[in-house]
């Protein structure tokens, strides 16, 4: 079964993400799908912008020249989120947070992968500190995988095997691959929230380590007390997965680009995987 080619795009053309400086602060920029000018793309949304969660990664549902939007505010989780909160040392814009994973977001729309497309990053800054907020296309119909324990289906988790192979052959390292970063939208499964994730020639080991990780936050969040879960969801999500890493071996491609030529000059900081927790 091939998974299914679904488009999540704004519109046909390619982001074209452009740098713009307003005071201290920063703004990383698609102006094929954003005409407010400088930083009123954030202000306006956020003044007409619906919350949908709190606590770390605060997020808002907005509206603009772009469409519908999600527009989050990153901050720190844990002990560093208590003592820091929504601040980050600055050592560069290339090097932040926000513009790493708003560029890494454009490489992995420009390959055909299934994400939201890019609209803008902000980095507000004040010394050698700043504060950050992401702006990407509103998904419609996206629910979390996490919030799908009691409906979701055989077929569904044989497609986010198909979708996972593909950001892997594609050299993804998901960062923060849980339940919550899985969507089911109007158009198939999606992927989600890119920050600390990066690109690398693909290793059987980092990208087992993705898929236990998951396994892990399925398994926390009470997927194993579906009596069919070990016996049946979990087994063909990798099968299928394997089936879509196979094909791919022997085609020799990774992935369809939406514009041939397109290549990654992003990365954003992660860990190496040093095991195979696998199957």
């Amino acid at each position: 079964m091939a998974p299914p080619q679904i488009s999540l795009s704004l519109n046909s053309s390619l982001p074209q993400l452009s740098v713009e400086f307003h005071g201290r602060h920063a703004l990383l920029v698609d102006r094929g799908s954003v005409s407010e000018p400088g930083e009123s793309v954030f202000d306006a949304g956020l003044r007409s912008g619906v919350k949908m969660r709190d606590g770390r990664g605060q997020a808002f549902r907005v509206s603009g020249s772009f469409g519908d939007g999600l527009m989050r505010h990153y901050r720190r989780g844990g002990l560093t989120g208590a003592l820091w909160q929504d601040r980050y040392p600055f050592w560069g814009l290339e090097q932040s947070r926000p513009f790493r994973e708003l560029r890494l977001l454009a490489t992995l729309y420009a390959r055909g992968l299934p994400v939201p497309r890019p609209i803008a990053a902000r980095l507000q800054r004040s010394g050698f500190i700043y504060r950050a907020d992401l702006l990407t296309q509103w998904l419609e119909g996206a629910r979390p995988l996490s919030g799908m324990i009691r409906d979701v289906n055989l077929a569904q988790f044989q497609e986010v095997g198909q979708m996972l192979a593909r950001f892997h052959r594609a050299g993804l390292f998901h960062a923060d691959l849980n339940a919550h970063n899985v969507l089911q939208t109007d158009q198939g499964m999606a992927l989600i929230d890119f920050d600390r994730c990066e690109m690398r020639s693909f290793r059987e080991s980092w990208s087992q380590d993705n898929i236990a990780r998951l396994f892990r936050s399925l398994t926390k969040l009470g997927f194993a007390a579906r009596g069919n879960f070990a016996s049946e969801l979990w087994p063909a999500l990798l099968s299928n997965y394997r089936t879509e890493l196979q094909k791919s071996r022997e085609s020799g491609t990774t992935d369809t680009s939406r514009e041939s030529g397109t290549t990654d000059t992003s990365r954003a900081s992660g860990t190496e995987a040093k095991q195979d927790p696998s199957k």
